[in-house]
């Protein structure tokens, strides 16, 4: 998981680490600021299968190094930066839907789940599968339609369809 300690994120991760965690046989990195605070260790049941890196200087070596990224989220609006990055790495992806706002649907790779029961029967069956360590279809997408140059084309035709309007 990787975020900055702020309510979603919190809200997210605790629920996950106390109704997924304890039934999966998977250890969970938290890469972000905070989440080492006291006041977010006592709301967890079982410490033993996380490890929390805190603030690093570069995502790339922890995300090139993850087998697959978690992102627990529920609340929070507009797109998740932290789903544009995993595209961008190629890593497959477990997210709630509302991590998965405003991206395109149904990607191979990129697995939706909304409840415990959801987190937990996708990562056991994912254990048994063996998934690629970059998956190069999310970095295509990442590329076609999130990366800044899709953007900036996609801004300069915008500028071109007004001009002509």
């Amino acid at each position: 998981f990787v975020g900055s300690y702020f309510f979603p994120n919190i809200h997210g991760l605790v629920w996950f680490i106390n109704k997924v965690l304890p039934y999966v046989d998977y250890r969970l990195t938290i890469i972000g600021r905070g989440f080492e605070k006291e006041e977010f260790l006592e709301q967890l049941n079982d410490k033993s299968k996380i490890n929390i890196m805190g603030y690093v200087d570069s995502l790339d070596k922890e995300y090139e190094s993850a087998d697959i990224v978690v992102q627990p989220v529920f609340e929070g609006s507009g797109m998740k930066t932290k789903t544009a990055e995993c595209l961008m790495y190629g890593k497959p992806l477990i997210s709630t839907s509302e991590g998965l706002v405003g991206y395109i649907n149904e990607l191979k790779y990129v697995y939706r789940c909304d409840t415990s029961e959801e987190f937990i029967n996708t990562l056991a069956a994912l254990k048994n599968t063996e998934l690629p360590f970059f998956c190069e279809n999310l970095r295509k997408i990442f590329e076609e339609y999130y990366s800044l140059n899709a953007r900036t084309e996609n801004y300069k035709n915008l500028i071109k369809e007004i001009e002509n309007a």
